[in-house]
């Protein structure tokens, strides 16, 4: 009952988080894709206040928003998820490491945040699929548009599965670097007589930011090679990249280390 009660907080918490989220820092992700899909010879932004101010003076106010159905009602689950899925692969690793009842180690959290990144990217691929088709180009009338187009010409699978290797490719390491430093950060900031599942709520988000910090640091030239992939073209023949390492491989010769980080 108590493990039920506390799965249902995580869930909540996690779904209204994902909600605010999303509203919040929607337009700044439309800004960050066009950024790193435009044309490497001839980028029509210089910079991201020179994005912001194109974007809403040639397209309104409203295009920053563009393409938030797919975040807004599938991220919000998925926020909802993330925690309890990351609390239930650390009790499956600590039955299989042999843990027993003891406190979870560094590796432990480590191996689980790996295990629940990879598994969301089931889930999470068809939403970033649809949110960047949106965000990058002007073809579809709307999200359902985009969403019958793609299951039309490619079907559910593999046609909202593109990039799912470049998500297994960011998500598996980069949620491991998250609750790593999550884990980390929140331990050292706990007191001695403070329980350890009833942490500050300020420490809690300190280490919350510590793990985005993290992630988003390191994973950021991967973020890039899983964007330019998602908002190529939907049919496989008329694509510019074929792959993971053919985008790569193209992103450094256009824009060499500069191009991992826009």
């Amino acid at each position: 009952m108590e493990n039920a009660k506390e799965a249902g907080k995580d869930i909540l918490a996690g779904a209204v988080g994902g909600a605010v989220q999303c509203l919040l820092g929607h337009p700044l992700d439309t800004v960050k894709i066009r950024m790193q899909t435009q044309s490497a010879q001839h980028p029509k932004y210089s910079n991201t206040l020179n994005c912001f101010s194109k974007i809403i003076r040639e397209e309104g106010f409203m295009a920053l928003y563009r393409g938030i159905q797919s975040p807004l009602f599938g991220l919000t689950f998925f926020s909802a998820l993330q925690f309890f899925s990351y609390a239930t692969c650390k009790k499956v690793v600590r039955e299989l490491t042999g843990g027993g009842d003891e406190p979870f180690t560094l590796t432990q959290c480590v191996i689980a945040g790996y295990l629940s990144g990879s598994i969301e990217c089931l889930y999470s691929t068809p939403i970033d699929l649809l949110k960047i088709q949106l965000q990058s180009n002007n073809q579809y009338k709307g999200f359902f548009d985009c969403a019958r187009v793609i299951a039309k010409k490619r079907g559910v699978f593999p046609g909202y599965y593109q990039g799912f290797k470049a998500m297994l490719l960011r998500d598996g390491p980069g949620s491991a670097l998250y609750f790593g430093s999550y884990e980390i950060t929140k331990e050292s900031l706990r007191s001695r007589d403070e329980p350890k599942n009833d942490v500050a709520s300020w420490k809690i988000v300190i280490s919350g930011g510590v793990g985005g910090f993290m992630y988003w640091g390191l994973t950021f030239p991967l973020d890039v090679i899983k964007t330019v992939i998602q908002s190529d073209h939907i049919d496989p023949k008329q694509r510019q990249y074929r792959g993971i390492i053919d985008a790569t491989r193209k992103i450094y010769a256009s824009n060499g280390i500069s191009g991992f980080y826009r």
